[in-house]
């Protein structure tokens, strides 16, 4: 939270909820695990560009870094690094507009250094990560309406949004931060212990739905829906007309 702001949260219950996450999860990937191979990266760090035409979408479900630069000037790219070996076992399909990197099937990837992927596209109206995918968003996305969905507990940072609608949903313990960037409408939705944090997005109207031990940190500056079901907290900037609804511990406050 920042400096000079403080919003009282119940650990407790936060604790407990994401103990029970990481066991889940946990207790997922040993099922999955099951018949799989586990293939550990070994000898030499190569760098390969993979085959690119036009795309909008993302979807990551593979355990990479991923840096998106959007630009309209450039045309699409895809450039992978990381182990020989286990970049023999990443997949980048490109299909009706969407990029999906994912990992080939009945693999399991091991890894102590991180696998990186470089994306160039000239906008991007949706993004997904599955998992622990951490994801960066450098330039200026502009496009219409522009969607992200986080499902584990990966990291999305955004450096500038200008779009008319932005929609983000968060399962589990995934985090978005939005850096700068105007909308006119903003759906914010954590279930979980995940986190959006775009007090530097200027929405017009917002709504902001929290159920779990979650954080919604947002500006709006005419109107806010806010509900929380749980223990999380909604921190919002701006002078909005506020609707609220709180059922638990969870609180909503002014971050001014």
């Amino acid at each position: 939270m920042r400096p000079g702001f403080h919003i009282k949260r119940n650990t407790r219950v936060a604790g407990h909820f994401i103990t029970v996450l990481l066991l889940t999860l946990s207790a997922a990937i040993l099922l999955c695990s099951c018949g799989r191979k586990i293939i550990s990266g070994q000898g030499d760090i190569v760098t390969e560009q993979r085959t690119a035409t036009s795309f909008t979408e993302v979807n990551i479900s593979a355990p990479v870094k991923t840096i998106i630069t959007v630009s309209p000037s450039s045309p699409a790219s895809i450039q992978l690094k990381g182990y020989k070996n286990l970049l023999d076992n990443i997949r980048t399909d490109i299909k009706d507009g969407r990029l999906s990197i994912s990992v080939k099937d009945a693999v399991i990837i091991n890894t102590d250094e991180d696998i990186i992927a470089e994306i160039t596209c000239g906008d991007i109206a949706k993004l997904s990560a599955k998992g622990s995918s951490d994801v960066q968003v450098g330039g200026v996305i502009r496009n219409k309406q522009f969607e992200t969905k986080l499902s584990g507990a990966g990291d999305v940072l955004i450096d500038n949004l200008l779009t008319g609608r932005f929609i983000c949903n968060i399962s589990g313990a995934g985090r978005l931060d939005v850096k700068s960037g105007a909308v006119t409408k903003a759906d914010l939705k954590v279930s979980g212990a995940g986190s959006i944090k775009a007090f530097g997005l200027f929405c017009t109207d917002a709504n902001a739905n929290v159920s779990g031990a979650g954080l919604i940190e947002l500006r709006a500056t005419q109107k806010l829906n806010a509900k929380i079901t749980g223990a999380g907290d909604i921190a919002y900037k701006g002078a909005p007309a506020v609707t609220s609804s709180v059922s638990g511990a969870g609180t909503i406050s002014n971050a001014n």
